[in-house]
């Protein structure tokens, strides 16, 4: 993401405007084909939208091309006739860092997915900055088509919204190609944008099925023991993952590649 980008999603119209008059190129589109002018259009932020097209930029209402996932009625998507299931992992009423543990499955429509795959393969990998099992593809939802998705989703699972009902822009694809990858135990940090608002759960959506290997599992404690297991989680399709951040997990060694997931932060918008 460029600076002009990044000033215009969050509606910063003087930055915009030097930057412009700095000869940046405002035109230039972010990971994933969004532009300043989309950016600015999505958010609502007119102020920015008119500083661009004083500065030569074209301010058309169209969508960038991975954005154009079709809002498809409810009563018409295939996998609608049955409810999303919810499974608990671990109780919220248990006293440690990751009560209220759940996956859902079905939250997601067929047509959806299918998108996230399209925008999954036109972003660059990004250089690994620390040795690492995987490859990782950034992407900002400044459009929020992704955070639109994961709205309906967490609705359809039936989450208590003064838990989590919304999601970071900021998300990435991590992409397992080689046998062997995995993760210690570990817990995740929160994230907090520019306006204050804190996450405090993570998500992880896989976007492959493995039937040998790739699992997630939350522990008791930081300690990779049989005993210290709380959840195994199977990665399955469009199967949607969530634990508060203080949870510790680990990821099993990958058996079958590749392994590809979508991974975030979630927050309570009623809590921010």
């Amino acid at each position: 993401q460029t600076a002009a980008f990044l000033a215009a999603h969050h509606g910063r119209a003087e930055a915009v405007g030097v930057l412009l008059e700095a000869r940046a190129d405002a035109g230039l589109a972010s990971n994933g084909g969004s532009t300043p002018t989309l950016t600015a259009a999505a958010q609502g932020h007119a102020a920015v939208l008119q500083v661009l097209m004083e500065g030569g930029m074209e301010c058309h209402a169209v969508e960038s091309p991975c954005a154009t996932v079709p809002e498809v009625p409810p009563e018409h998507l295939p996998h609608q006739c049955e409810p999303a299931v919810l499974t608990e992992l671990i109780s919220p009423c248990k006293s440690h860092p990751g009560a209220g543990s759940c996956y859902v499955d079905g939250a997601f429509s067929d047509a959806f997915l299918r998108q996230l795959d399209l925008l999954s393969n036109s972003l660059p990998l990004a250089e690994r900055s620390k040795e690492s099992p995987s490859d990782r593809s950034y992407f900002c939802d400044s459009e929020g088509w992704v955070q639109r998705g994961f709205a309906r989703a967490l609705q359809r699972a039936g989450l208590p919204p003064e838990l989590v009902d919304a999601v970071m822009p900021q998300i990435r694809f991590l992409h397992y190609f080689e046998e062997g990858g995995g993760l210690p135990p570990h817990v995740d940090l929160a994230r907090t944008d520019l306006e204050g608002r804190r996450s405090t759960h993570t998500f992880i959506l896989y976007l492959t099925d493995c039937s040998a290997g790739g699992q997630t599992v939350l522990l008791e404690r930081m300690e990779n023991a049989q005993d210290a297991v709380l959840a195994v989680v199977e990665p399955r399709r469009g199967r949607l993952l969530i634990f508060p951040h203080q949870c510790p997990h680990l990821a099993r060694e990958t058996v079958e590649v590749p392994k590809t997931l979508l991974r975030g932060e979630l927050y309570s918008s009623r809590k921010a």
